[in-house]
């Protein structure tokens, strides 16, 4: 009984170190400004700020996309927030300079 949860505990140490891994790497490609950028185009891609409803069944494949581009906005939220803080007042800044109130 014991040799089984060693194995377990062990299981949940490697998944632990890997999910930081990944959070360590989704901090390092997206808080660069090329990054940035990478990632505005996905999630303007992926439709997450708006619906994806269509009444046909083109609405399972837009929703697909969304799913994804909400997953990466989850991960980047996750690996650091600042990354999130720092798009979303980019993105708010480029809107009212497009819309002549800067």
């Amino acid at each position: 009984m014991r040799a089984q949860q060693d194995k377990q505990d062990k299981l949940r140490a490697q998944q632990a170190e890997a999910f930081n891994r990944l959070k360590k790497d989704y901090k390092d490609v997206f808080q660069s400004a090329a990054g940035q950028r990478v990632l505005d185009d996905l999630l303007f891609r992926a439709q997450i700020f708006q619906t994806t409803f269509t009444g046909n069944s083109k609405t399972y494949f837009n929703e697909g996309r969304r799913d994804l581009g909400l997953y990466i906005f989850k991960m980047v939220n996750v690996a650091d927030p600042n990354i999130i803080a720092q798009f979303i007042f980019d993105n708010a800044k480029l809107k009212a300079s497009r819309d002549g109130k800067d």
